[in-house]
């Protein structure tokens, strides 16, 4: 069964209230939680007319919130949909836990709804959601959740998180979920890049530290860390963004900048690697531009240049991992004769270390291109349709190092290429057979 689209979900709702959850759709996050608002469930009204369109007065939202989601009910009048709507949380301790005043301070758009003003929904929601954050904070002030209390009065008492960076769930088994945001720099990360889609936008970059405290004593602690999509693929996929387990006896306040720490390390090493492959293949095209075919501008990952030596044409395909300089660039050395027909022939030779030092870098990167290297040339059965070779070459019984001559009945090596079948058509042998031998 297919998940309905957001158009789908849009057209069940009455018209005037589409407007309301487009602004919502729209806005990158509310709260520090990754991912968007979404409706999970719409329920129509009863109409007195049965004839008339069945349209949806009341939704539920799905709310990400400390790594965990809401379901927050909003139900609009059906009478008069410029109403304000009312909201059924699922959770009747919420509001009960705050007095008039105080929710007239806190949502003060609720008493100020404008119904024209597409954005008032979603004022009203974030409004809602600070306040839930209060509540949750509140929560932990029992003393059952004394040792919880301490964890998050410490870390952002402590140390260099804000309170606005920190979501608080406790759920009613004892369960309590710490959402912590991590300030770290992902400015200079490598783009994001998909094959399948080049104008996908991978959203804002981020990551967050989930703990999770199965019990209020802290006997059993869960970390996780989430990371968006461009972090995530800059580090090399999910099976990179280890973090070290929750300490016995550890707190929040030495174990969250420790895993803020890894992360920014992580990231400040990708981002000096980057440069360096920019570098790297920045020096290469300058001093072959000539002989560039193409190259990865994006991630500096791979570059293509075309050579010929002694009228012999051959590729040089540079591969360079994210592990670089570290990691050995690859160099690929192919023949392009053998690229339609045969299996290629391929030499593989690897570069030597590259430091990140200065003076390295700037060393001559034309020291293996100068090397003198052995090729191997492989028979073409498009040879036997050119002018001086048509009408007697033919492909070898002995292997593709070979062609035959049809006139002299022998076998040509070819391994130093077509110049050989050249050759042995100037023989006196060879001359020697009637034209029409030849």
């Amino acid at each position: 069964m297919c998940e309905a689209t957001n158009d789908d979900v849009l057209h069940k709702l009455h018209p005037k209230l589409r407007k309301f959850i487009t602004e919502i759709w729209n806005n990158d996050k509310i709260g520090i939680c990754a991912g968007n608002i979404q409706i999970i469930r719409t329920i129509s009204s009863k109409y007195e007319d049965i004839n008339a369109p069945k349209f949806a007065n009341r939704f539920t939202l799905s709310v990400p919130f400390a790594g965990q989601f809401l379901d927050w009910d909003v139900i609009f009048s059906n009478d008069n949909l410029n109403f304000v709507p009312d909201f059924d949380f699922g959770d009747d301790r919420f509001i009960c836990n705050f007095d008039s005043e105080t929710i007239i301070e806190h949502a003060s758009s609720l008493a100020n709804w404008n119904s024209e003003n597409p954005k008032s929904l979603l004022i009203i929601l974030k409004q809602l959601i600070e306040m839930y954050k209060k509540y949750q904070i509140k929560l932990l002030e029992d003393e059952r959740y004394s040792r919880l209390y301490f964890e998050y009065s410490s870390l952002v008492g402590e140390t260099e998180v804000n309170k606005e960076d920190v979501e608080v769930l406790v759920e009613q088994s004892g369960t309590v979920h710490f959402l912590i945001s991590l300030s770290v720099d992902f400015a200079s990360l490598p783009p994001y890049s998909d094959s399948t889609d080049i104008t996908l936008n991978p959203g804002h970059d981020g990551a967050m530290l989930m703990v999770t405290f199965h019990r209020p004593d802290g006997s059993n602690i869960q970390p996780q860390l989430f990371i968006s999509p461009r972090v995530e693929q800059a580090l090399g996929g999910t099976g990179n963004k280890h973090i070290p387990s929750f300490p016995v006896g550890g707190c929040l306040m030495d174990y969250v900048p420790e895993v803020r720490k890894i992360l920014a390390d992580k990231v400040q090493t990708i981002i000096a690697n980057y440069r360096l492959k920019n570098k790297y293949i920045s020096q290469l095209i300058a001093q072959y531009a000539m002989s560039l075919i193409e190259y990865d501008s994006l991630n500096f990952t791979k570059a293509t240049f075309l050579f010929e030596t002694k009228n012999f044409y051959w590729l040089l395909i540079i591969t360079i991992s994210n592990n670089f300089p570290r990691e050995k660039p690859k160099w690929v050395l192919r023949s392009i004769y053998h690229m339609f027909y045969d299996q290629p022939n391929i030499n593989v030779y690897y570069r030597a270390s590259v430091s990140s030092d200065s003076d390295e870098q700037n060393s001559d990167i034309s020291g293996t291109l100068t090397k003198k290297l052995k090729y191997y040339q492989k028979y073409n059965r498009r040879w036997k349709d050119e002018l001086d070779l048509r009408g007697w070459l033919q492909a070898s019984r002995k292997g593709s190092d070979f062609g035959y001559c049809t006139a002299c009945n022998v076998d040509i090596n070819v391994k130093n290429g077509k110049i050989q079948l050249y050759r042995h058509a100037q023989t006196e042998k060879h001359i020697s057979y009637p034209a029409e031998a030849n």
